[in-house]
């Protein structure tokens, strides 16, 4: 649910995002600069979970 939000904040269409899978509890930092300029910083970044942990959904 939250790549929805991400994609809706950088103004990609509606389901843009049921095309991009990132892993359950990965970490996306968005940025909204004072010009309102939209920055992804990063997205679906998974290095702080074990690799035998990682699920998909």
């Amino acid at each position: 649910m939250l790549t929805c939000f991400t994609f809706r904040a950088l103004q990609f269409p509606g389901e843009a995002w049921l095309r991009i899978c990132v892993a359950n509890c990965s970490v996306s930092l968005i940025t909204i600069q004072p010009d309102g300029l939209v920055v992804l910083e990063m997205m679906g970044d998974h290095g702080h979970i074990d690799p035998e942990r990682i699920t998909f959904h």
